[in-house]
């Protein structure tokens, strides 16, 4: 799911992210210079870091679990 990572300082910016985990090194880097960052999914909903850190998770074992293609 695609995520928008949304700062402001004087003007909006919106950085994109296609994985929760992109979403959180974004955020990462972004958040001592915009404490005030959020982070929306594509859906608009706007998502805490911590249920964002469970998504990537998710993501993480997902992608590490071999293909049912594979076997």
């Amino acid at each position: 799911m695609p995520y928008n990572i949304i700062t402001e300082d004087g003007r909006r910016r919106i950085h994109h992210a296609r994985t929760a985990r992109e979403a959180l090194e974004v955020a990462a880097r972004e958040r001592e210079a915009h404490p005030d960052l959020r982070i929306v999914s594509s859906e608009g909903t706007v998502l805490p870091i911590d249920r964002l850190e469970l998504m990537a998770r998710a993501e993480d074992m997902a992608s590490a679990r071999p293909s049912k293609s594979a076997a």
